[in-house]
């Protein structure tokens, strides 16, 4: 059983009697040390507050800005603001006819089609438009293609499936639906294009693969023609005002493509959009890399990291405010930095979590140094 705290008492007179004079001193004196350990962690423990107050003042001092740092924060805000205004404003979207001629590899194109079913000449694939722009005829078949909606319901015009669908198509005279229907495609009357008979998708993928495969130089030729106008005509289709669908929404449903597309995700947004937040990442990145080498000998790594990060927190902060003040005045949304303003929120969250817990770091060094080495 456990002594009680009388027999404890009793036991240590009895180990002070057994003492040498010398031996009591030597205990009075740790006695007396730890007596004056325990009012002062009780006096840091009352003072807490006060402790922590000169701690972040000693932060903020360590962590304020020179003439250097300031002049970092200038260069990184002049960049993203010339960034935002000369290299990544949303561009000018064209009507189809203009995108195409101002498309390097695009030439003049008419519908001419006379080829056997799913095998058209090298000829034919060059000089006839790609046969996935067609809408005549579509509503004989229930294809529900037009002019608002065949870029979200044909596999042609999806960014990546097209090259894929796209390409077989062209290669075929077929078009093909987000539902995997496939059409015949051929010269009407007025010269235009236009859904003549239904096709087999399966019969699409065989001959485009089997002409790749089986057809030597002719078959290969006839592949790169049709990639090559699968790409020219998509990056045509990317600059125009519907621009491409989101991809791969489509086959899941061409109804909320199109939707999407009419609230602005569509591919030509969402390339400007990406530009905007990689251009912000490059120039956070060589500011980051080119002060970290300004860093001068002493000064405490952490401490000049801290630093770092306030140079591109505000920085990004400064260039995205006057982007918002600016659009909202000039009413210029094409000026909108989207990008940025999205790298922005993810360094005000980054910075500020790794500035607070240097911090809270910082205090803790500080606490305990004011806990353990108050008579050095």
């Amino acid at each position: 059983m456990p002594e009680t705290i009388d027999e404890s008492i009793s036991r240590l007179k009895r180990q002070l009697a057994l003492m040498t004079p010398e031996e009591r001193g030597k205990s009075r004196k740790k006695i007396d040390e730890v007596k004056s350990e325990l009012s002062h962690a009780i006096y840091v423990a009352k003072h807490s507050d006060e402790i922590i107050d000169k701690a972040d003042e000693e932060f903020d001092r360590y962590t304020a800005f020179t003439k250097v740092d300031w002049a970092f924060l200038g260069l990184a805000t002049t960049l993203q603001i010339v960034r935002q205004y000369m290299l990544t404003p949303f561009a000018e979207r064209l009507d189809d006819q203009t995108a195409a001629k101002h498309t390097s590899g695009h030439i003049k194109e008419h519908s001419n089609r006379s080829h056997r079913w799913y095998h058209p000449s090298v000829d034919e694939i060059v000089s006839n438009p790609v046969p996935f722009d067609a809408m005549q005829g579509s509503k004989k078949f229930g294809a529900g293609l037009s002019g608002t909606t065949h870029r979200t319901r044909v596999l042609g015009h999806d960014p990546i499936l097209g090259y894929v669908f796209g390409t077989m198509n062209i290669l075929t005279s077929t078009l093909t639906t987000s539902n995997f229907l496939s059409y015949h495609i051929k010269t009407a009357e007025n010269k235009k294009d236009y859904l003549s008979n239904p096709a087999q998708t399966s019969l699409v993928i065989k001959y485009a693969t089997q002409r790749v495969i089986n057809e030597g130089w002719e078959g290969k030729e006839a592949f790169a023609s049709a990639f090559l106008k699968e790409f020219i005509h998509l990056k045509s289709d990317v600059k125009t005002k519907d621009s491409l669908p989101f991809p791969g929404i489509s086959v899941y449903d061409a109804d909320l493509a199109r939707k999407l597309a009419n609230y602005g995700l569509d591919v030509q947004n969402i390339a400007t959009i990406g530009k905007q937040a990689s251009l912000s990442i490059v120039i956070n990145y060589l500011i980051s890399m080119l002060h970290r080498l300004c860093k001068p000998n002493g000064v405490d790594e952490k401490m000049y990291a801290a630093k770092t990060h306030k140079v591109l927190m505000f920085s990004n902060l400064a260039a995205t405010s006057s982007n918002l003040v600016y659009t909202a005045v000039s009413q210029n949304y094409k000026k909108l930095d989207i990008g940025g303003s999205i790298v922005t929120i993810y360094r005000l969250l980054s910075d500020s979590n790794f500035i607070t817990d240097l911090r809270i770091e910082f205090r803790d060094k500080y606490l305990k140094n004011e806990l353990f080495n108050y008579n050095n």
